[in-house]
C-alpha cells in the first residue's frame, strides 16, 4: 500500500514540473513581445529583464542550507509555489515584470538542490 502512495506523489510532482515548464515556455515566448510592444526597443529595460532570468541561480547554493534545515518535503512546497510569480504577469504593468521574474528565479534555483 505505500508504494501506490509513492507513485501517487511522483505523478502529482511530475505533473507540477510538467505544468511549471509550459507556463515557462509560455512567459519566455511572450515576455519579449510585451516588452517590446508597451516599453518600445528600451535595451536598458531588456537588460533588466534578462538578468533577472539569470541572477536567481547564485540562490541554488542558499537554497541548499535551506534544505537542510526545512527538510526536502518544506523545499519542494516552495518550489511548487514558485510559478505563483508567473501566474501574476498578466495582471500586473510591463515595469513589473522583472521583479516578479527575480522572485520566480529565486524561488526556483532555492529548489534545485532538492530535485
Amino acid at each position: 500500500m505505500a508504494r501506490l502512495g509513492v507513485k501517487k506523489a511522483l505523478c502529482v510532482f511530475y505533473t507540477a514540473s510538467f505544468m511549471l515548464g509550459v507556463v515557462e515556455g509560455a512567459y519566455y515566448t511572450v515576455s519579449r513581445d510585451i516588452v517590446y510592444k508597451h516599453m518600445g526597443l528600451n535595451y536598458i529595460f531588456m537588460s533588466i529583464l534578462i538578468a533577472s532570468e539569470t541572477m536567481p541561480g547564485f540562490f541554488s547554493v542558499v537554497g541548499g542550507m535551506v534544505s537542510d534545515i526545512i527538510g526536502r518535503r518544506g523545499m519542494l512546497l516552495l518550489g511548487i509555489s514558485s510559478s505563483m510569480p508567473l501566474a501574476l504577469i498578466g495582471f500586473t504593468s510591463v515595469e513589473f515584470i522583472p521583479l516578479l521574474i527575480l522572485v520566480h528565479g529565486v524561488t526556483t534555483s532555492m529548489v534545485q538542490p532538492t530535485r
